[in-house]
């Protein structure tokens, strides 16, 4: 903008879109990997949305296969165009004259944190997922095991079981009864940890329970009367990309 704007006076800076050309070329290839890891590339979510469960993660995690693929192969012609450039000595002439080689690197380093940003994602959607589920009463957590039956689910009866099984391990839903297991103190460690949390509850909709699992970070708040929706739930919850 400041380059049009005194084109015509005797302050031109004819630099400028070239240099914002080359800043806009490293801004996209080194900041990819770090914004697919983010959540942040737009999804076409026509087919994830028709899918649930187990088959949409089989099918994301085909297609993020296919990406690792993809970038792999961006980054062995990008390493060999780059090389081929430093080799020759060719160089980049514009406005500013340095090694083509330094601008090509701008696009197997891209590459290369795309793929291994992917092959991540790949890997966790082709594994099942994991939920821990809380509750103190074993009818309960048969019931909610059977119904996340497309899930590696643990279960706890008390506070002290469930508080081990969050320090030993990650999960990507945990779901906490309210009253009989300290419900509360187990969601702050859960949001510690960054785990999508579920509050489930013997009573209605009760407003100073609701209140404190808003405030407490839980992403949903389900009564026991809508206990067999609780797949539904869960695969709300999900994130879509790992922390």
């Amino acid at each position: 903008c400041a380059s049009v704007f005194v084109r015509r006076t005797p302050y031109a800076i004819g630099w400028a879109v070239e240099a914002s050309e080359y800043i806009l070329v490293m801004a996209t290839f080194l900041s990819t990997g770090w914004v697919l890891r983010n959540g942040g590339h737009i999804n076409v979510d026509v087919i994830p949305n028709a899918l649930t469960g187990r088959s949409k993660d089989i099918y994301e995690g085909i297609l993020y296969s296919i990406v690792t693929v993809l970038c792999l192969v961006f980054t062995i012609v990008g390493l060999s165009t780059a090389w081929e450039a430093y080799v020759t000595g060719t160089l980049q002439v514009k406005v500013y004259s340095f090694p083509k080689w330094f601008l090509i690197m701008l696009i197997p380093l891209g590459g290369f944190f795309l793929s291994v940003e992917s092959s991540k994602i790949a890997r966790k959607r082709f594994s099942k997922r994991a939920v821990l589920v809380v509750d103190d009463e074993e009818d309960v957590l048969e019931t909610i095991k059977a119904l996340l039956s497309d899930y590696r689910t643990d279960v706890a009866l008390d506070f002290q079981t469930a508080a081990a099984k969050l320090k030993e391990r990650a999960y990507d839903a945990v779901v906490l009864d309210i009253m009989g297991v300290r419900g509360f103190d187990l969601l702050r460690m859960c949001m510690e940890k960054g785990f999508p949390t579920i509050m489930l509850t013997a009573h209605a909709m009760n407003p100073e329970a609701l209140k404190e699992s808003m405030q407490g970070g839980a992403v949903s708040f389900v009564p026991k009367e809508k206990m067999e929706e609780i797949g539904v739930y869960v695969d709300v919850s999900l994130p879509r990309l790992p922390p």
